[in-house]
């Protein structure tokens, strides 16, 4: 993601964010697809941030997946 994006859609939050309450602003949180960043207010809804339309958004956790991974390394044997 390109800093200019970044900074552009960074511009955008205090337009979009007023749009939602302080609680969806503190527990929110950003997203990126590697090309716009978007704000999770909440399990429903996601804002993209340049344009601060809603988006549908198909979220994998991956956090158990992290966790698997790393508990399958740490058993491989250590190479000399």
């Amino acid at each position: 993601m390109s800093v200019k994006r970044m900074k552009d859609s960074f511009a955008n939050v205090s337009k979009t964010l007023t749009k939602f309450d302080r609680a969806s602003a503190i527990t929110g949180f950003l997203l990126t697809d590697g090309v716009e960043i978007y704000f999770k207010e909440s399990d429903s809804r996601v804002i993209e941030l340049a344009s601060g339309q809603c988006c549908f958004a198909f979220l994998i956790e991956l956090s158990g997946i992290q966790k698997e991974v790393v508990d399958e390394v740490a058993r491989l044997p250590k190479r000399a």
